[in-house]
C-alpha cells in the first residue's frame, strides 16, 4: 500500500457491523508483509498513555483475528494499530469505535463501495 500521498480517513461505523468490517480489513485489505503492531498511546494518530510494540508473527496474527473489534474495548491492549516501514497503515480508537487508515481516493471509494464509511478525514 502506498501511503505517501494518502490522507487519513476515519470509519466510525464499526460499532454496528463490527466483525465483518474489522476482519475484512485485517484479512483482505492489508497485504501480507511483516507488520508491526502497537498498542500505542504515544507517537501515533490517536495519542494517550503508554506503548507496547509487537512484531506481527503468525501467533499474534491468530490472536488478533480471533478477537472481535468490540473485544478490544477496555482490554489490557487497546487502540491497536499496524505499522509498515514506521508508518501507520491501520489505527483504531476502540472506545470511540474508530478505524483510521491512510487512503487515496480510489482506495477510499473501493472500501466505501464494500460497505465501509471512510468519509471523515482524520486530522491530528
Amino acid at each position: 500500500m502506498t501511503i505517501s500521498k494518502n490522507k487519513y480517513y476515519c470509519d466510525s461505523s464499526v460499532k454496528t457491523d463490527d466483525q465483518w468490517k474489522y476482519q475484512s480489513l485485517l484479512e483482505k485489505e492489508l497485504p501480507n508483509e511483516p507488520y508491526e503492531i502497537i498498542d500505542s498511546r504515544s507517537g501515533k494518530i490517536y495519542q494517550s498513555g503508554s506503548i507496547l510494540r509487537f512484531h506481527l508473527t503468525d501467533n499474534i496474527k491468530r490472536f488478533i483475528l480471533q478477537k472481535a473489534y468490540s473485544d478490544w474495548k477496555n482490554y489490557f491492549i487497546e487502540d491497536v494499530c499496524f505499522l509498515s516501514e514506521g508508518r501507520e497503515i491501520l489505527s483504531t480508537v476502540s472506545h470511540e469505535d474508530y478505524i483510521i487508515m491512510p487512503l487515496n481516493e480510489d482506495q477510499r471509494q473501493n472500501l466505501n463501495n464494500k460497505g465501509f464509511d471512510f468519509d471523515v478525514e482524520w486530522r491530528r
